[in-house]
């Protein structure tokens, strides 16, 4: 059985499933556990975990989620001492899922034996303001991986531009549960909805990179001149 490790800073987003962090409970939920022994590591404990299927073991660093632990962290994410004090464990496989830090945390992993994954979510030429500085910042962490897995086409392009071809870049597309989106589509609306001659539904999380109001502007504009 293949031993591997997910971590994660947090499987929340303030207060709420963000879309990265669904998407890695999802994936886990529906890896074979006669083929895989999951363990996903946050950095504080989160609610979220009560997601997680009963197979998967969940861990975290640190005992809550504090100002005076989070601190404690940045220290001693700096001195590379967040895996040997709360990680250390005998894994196969070991995944920094998402960027900044957990990919600082896992390549500074001291298990040598250990393949070392980081999951790219992000578009960096959208999500990172200045280039150079996250370059020197990074390309060392990343030079410690032995695969750097993209959620798509266009977040390698980003990660290549940055940091020069890579032959250990792949793609490895959002997994989405089919199952749970056909079933929640079925429910009733809210009450207070209802329909008119167009009704508009826009799902996101509202948060500035999601860009949320501008396309609800947008629609707004689209469905005046239609009417």
């Amino acid at each position: 059985m293949i031993k591997i490790l997910f971590f994660i800073a947090a499987l929340s987003n303030n207060g709420s499933s963000g879309g990265a962090e669904k998407v890695l409970i999802t994936l886990v939920n529906h890896m074979d556990p006669s083929k895989f022994d999951i363990t996903v590591q946050t950095l504080f404990p989160d609610e979220y975990a009560s997601l997680l299927n009963s197979n998967i073991r969940y861990k975290y660093c640190y005992p809550k989620k504090t100002s005076l632990y989070y601190n404690i962290f940045r220290v001693e994410a700096q001195l590379g001492w967040v895996y040997p004090l709360h990680i250390k464990d005998d894994y196969d496989i070991e995944v920094a899922y998402l960027e900044s830090e957990t990919t600082k945390v896992m390549a500074a992993s001291t298990n040598k034996n250990a393949k070392k994954i980081a999951w790219v979510h992000c578009d960096f030429d959208i999500a990172i303001k200045d280039k150079e500085a996250f370059v020197l910042r990074t390309e060392k962490q990343y030079r410690k991986f032995d695969r750097i897995a993209c959620v798509s086409e266009k977040c390698k392009e980003s990660f290549v531009d940055l940091f020069g071809e890579n032959p250990t870049s792949v793609v490895i597309q959002n997994v989405i549960n089919a199952d749970e989106i056909i079933e929640k589509a079925g429910q009733q609306l809210l009450a207070g909805i209802t329909k008119r001659k167009i009704t508009l539904c826009i799902v996101g999380r509202f948060s500035p990179p999601k860009k949320l109001f501008q396309t609800i502007n947008y629609s707004k504009s689209i469905a005046q001149r239609r009417v």
